[in-house]
């Protein structure tokens, strides 16, 4: 790819860096730095819709569509959503994220063409899901299209049957996000007929309290629980069962760790040595940290994780 197939400013971001921040105050202020106004915009798109570029394995020239994303969502440049939005059938978890953060940033003109995106059955699957989820985002950044988001989302969950467990989840967990209690009675055929994914909104009586319609008092345990996807109850045994042995391993490295240090302790008070040596107890500092805690709360940032497919990231791959 040659630097000259794109002219300055937009060209700088060709040979930029990584993204590798995690929030989006660590972006870089992109129209700050390298003078980016509206006039650069078909640039920019062009950049960030550059298949060469995604599939470049230059370590620099394949991060260049990201920082256009960003730079687009800085400019608020809610003309370079219909163009977007091809991005979410990318196969990358990374880049959902970064789908999370940008598309809100180009404000209310984005509502149509993710609105078009999701009720297109020819795109991606987990793509439509990251859209229903980048929607949300939008409306949270716009309140006044709540009513908007509302209709749209009831009018796509009515095509349940059709759909996938993963949308459905998704598209009942914003009409509860909304507060949408008219959409009750289609929420309890969605549930009662299938496919939904519960990992989303919970059980169908975790609904019916999260929309205030009923109390935790008036089911038994059984029925607030959620129903993992078919296959997932199993994995996330598995996970539960490797977070123990990792637990009891890192207690056993503690408790040999301590018992180093007070023998080492102890063996300073024996010896008197003119130089200095190398003691046990450095070797506390340098214990890693194994613990998968958090194991959970990635797939729960993932919005649906029993629905989600394990994928490699090109992102993480170039780290």
């Amino acid at each position: 790819m040659s630097s000259t197939t794109y002219t300055p400013p937009v060209d700088q971001l060709l040979h930029y860096q990584e993204c590798h921040e995690d929030d989006v105050s660590q972006w870089p202020d992109y129209p700050a730095q390298f003078g980016f106004t509206l006039e650069h915009v078909p640039d920019l798109v062009r950049m960030a819709t550059d298949k060469a570029l995604w599939d470049s394995e230059d370590e620099l020239l394949y991060w260049a569509p990201w920082h256009a994303l960003r730079s687009l969502g800085q400019l608020r440049a809610g003309e370079a959503a219909a163009a977007l939005v091809d991005l979410f059938n990318l196969d990358d978890d990374w880049l959902a994220e970064e789908l999370l953060a940008a598309f809100p940033m180009l404000g209310e003109p984005a509502f149509a063409p993710l609105a078009g995106y999701i009720a297109d059955p020819q795109q991606d699957s987990l793509g439509r899901v990251t859209a229903v989820d980048t929607l949300g985002n939008l409306v949270k950044a716009y309140p006044e299209l709540s009513d908007r988001a509302s209709e749209f989302l009831q009018a796509q969950l009515q095509q349940f049957r059709s759909q996938g467990e993963g949308l459905n989840g998704i598209l009942v967990q914003e009409l509860v996000t909304l507060q949408v209690t008219a959409a009750a009675p289609l929420m309890q055929q969605v549930y009662e007929q299938g496919p939904v994914d519960q990992m989303f909104a919970g059980s169908w009586a975790r609904v019916q309290v999260s929309l205030g319609l009923a109390q935790e008092s008036d089911f038994t345990p059984a029925e607030l629980k959620t129903t993992p996807p078919a296959g997932m109850a199993e994995l996330l045994d598995r996970l539960d069962q490797f977070t123990a042995f990792e637990t009891a391993r890192d207690k056993l490295i503690d408790e040999e760790l301590s018992e180093a240090v007070e023998m080492d302790t102890i063996a300073r008070g024996w010896t008197l040595a003119d130089g200095a040596r190398p003691i046990l107890s450095d070797l506390s500092q340098g214990k890693p940290e194994t613990r998968s805690q958090n194991k959970l709360n990635k797939a729960k940032d993932t919005k649906g994780f029993g629905s989600r497919q394990v994928k490699q990231s090109k992102k993480g791959k170039k780290k």
